[in-house]
């Protein structure tokens, strides 16, 4: 697989793999001592994994009304089952890099 066959992570992976650049003081995060170039780039995957989350939780909200529901208004839309599918995907590259991230802790302490 080539580099530009890699799919690039989802937002909620992206931002897991950003964090650890943010400089820390103790337990908490020192923004005001990260580099701006830093800062800007984790602040724009989080709103991206914000976006992602409220949109893919609407389509799962509204796919749950519709299984619910016989009522016309509640039909089942593309966008429902499409927001629905992106979390699923985002949250199985989450687990998996959390997955990852544990394995390698757990490695470089051997």
């Amino acid at each position: 697989m080539t580099p530009a066959e890699i799919p690039q992570p989802g937002a909620l992976r992206k931002l897991l793999e950003l964090l650890p650049r943010l400089p820390t003081v103790g337990a908490t995060v020192d923004f005001s001592s990260a580099e701006p170039a830093v800062r800007n780039e984790v602040a724009a995957a989080a709103h991206a994994a914000v976006l992602r989350l409220c949109e893919s939780l609407g389509g799962l909200g509204t796919l749950l009304v519709a299984c619910a529901s016989n009522e016309s208004e509640h039909r089942l839309t593309v966008g429902a089952l499409e927001g629905t599918g992106r979390l699923i995907k985002d949250l199985s590259e989450l687990a998996l890099a959390c997955a990852v991230l544990a394995e390698e802790c757990q490695g470089s302490g051997h």
